[in-house]
């Protein structure tokens, strides 16, 4: 994806996230970029993660709020637990984890999709996606919530808290 999303002058209100601490995965570029503009725009510090270094500080340079980035893998547990880590040490704490990292590669059909390209799409979309809730329900301690829907785990009620 060579083309940049084009991030738009303003946003719909949609709730106070001033002064929150907001994790997001994929925020190098297109949807995650977006969210980062949204997010930072409406107070909130931004946590900005992904695997390629220059597009989060491309991404970084146009944020008006605060930022954090980490350059890594979602798929591995260590730098899940890193980036929650850091986003704790240096804010005190993490009040909302987005998982938004996700690949899509062209898939043809099980015929003529690589097994091991499948595999890849699985450990990034889902294992990525679950290792980042791992992280975040550690320090976000008792009480916390994932929203049901892509990349997140819902609790056995929607949105209750699921059990460590």
């Amino acid at each position: 994806m060579t083309d940049r999303i084009e991030i738009p002058a303003s946003f719909p209100a949609v709730g106070d996230v001033r002064g929150r601490r907001v994790v997001l995965t994929g925020a190098g570029r297109g949807l995650g970029e977006l969210l980062a503009h949204a997010f930072s725009r409406a107070g909130a510090q931004v946590a900005l993660v992904a695997r390629t270094e220059r597009d989060l500080k491309t991404v970084a340079d146009a944020l008006p709020g605060p930022f954090l980035m980490f350059s890594g893998d979602v798929r591995d547990q260590e730098f899940n637990d890193a980036v929650a880590d850091g986003t704790v040490e240096a804010w005190g704490g993490v009040d909302a984890w987005i998982c938004n990292a996700g690949i899509s590669p062209v898939v043809a059909g099980p015929l003529r999709t690589d097994p091991e390209v499948w595999r890849q799409v699985l450990d990034v979309n889902l294992t990525g996606a679950f290792l980042g809730a791992r992280a975040a329900a550690r320090v976000m301690g008792e009480g916390w919530r994932m929203a049901p829907g892509p990349g997140t785990m819902p609790g056995p009620n929607g949105t209750t808290p699921v059990p460590g």
